[in-house]
């Protein structure tokens, strides 16, 4: 048996307001799911490679980025406007060059951030992991209300408010899993597999939805 050839990283540099944001992408020519994926504040990409390497030697494209302030990006740390307007400038840039729909993957207050970032075109759905709110108070974005979210939680941290808000605030449907060994130094192998599948089934399921509908409408 041939030994799968995963693709190869690039080095990616995308303009957002006069600061530059850059990350890592790794891209399957025929994919048609492509994830971005925001580390936790206060870290940079390499916090989530542990994901991001479990689900590109599955097939799906991945895109990480440093966010503003954070790793090789410019800007300053917890700046929301900067954030989201990274984000939605990093969003669009990979919705311009991906063949299928693109997800996104938002690890504590990252979570946070991308919730209160208005977007034009959501993706197909949101993954957080561990979602806490940026600052207190965050409301959550009307344009978030209508994304399906798949909410990973550690199972031995408690349950912060924050999660019922989402829930809450969404009109769409909502999973929540409770993982234990998920996040931390001491997180575990059974966990990274346990996130990663459910990641990965839960973003296809609704890519393959998507996929089909607008299929459906050209051919109509």
């Amino acid at each position: 048996m041939t030994a799968l050839q995963l693709p190869a990283a690039t080095a990616i540099e995308v303009g957002a307001a006069g600061a530059v944001v850059r990350g890592i992408r790794w891209d399957w020519a025929e994919s048609d799911l492509a994830l971005l994926m925001l580390h936790e504040i206060g870290s940079d990409l390499d916090d989530l490679r542990w994901l991001a390497d479990r689900l590109i030697g599955v097939g799906t494209s991945v895109l990480s980025i440093d966010l503003p302030g954070h790793g090789l990006s410019d800007g300053e740390t917890l700046v929301p406007a900067a954030g989201s307007t990274a984000i939605r400038a990093v969003l669009a840039e990979l919705n311009r060059t991906i063949p299928g729909v693109a997800a996104i993957v938002a690890q504590g207050r990252s979570a946070g951030l991308l919730l209160r970032t208005e977007l034009a075109s959501p993706p197909v759905a949101a993954i957080l992991i561990d979602p806490d709110p940026l600052t207190a108070g965050d409301g959550i974005a009307e344009s978030w209300r209508l994304v399906p979210k798949l909410l990973l939680i550690p199972a031995d941290g408690g349950s912060a408010p924050f999660i019922t808000e989402i829930v809450d605030a969404t009109n769409a449907w909502t999973l929540r899993a409770d993982l234990h060994g998920l996040t931390g130094p001491q997180r575990t192998e059974i966990a990274e597999i346990q996130a990663a599948s459910l990641s990965l089934k839960f973003a296809l399921e609704l890519a393959a939805f998507e996929l089909a509908g607008r299929r459906a409408a050209e051919s109509g």
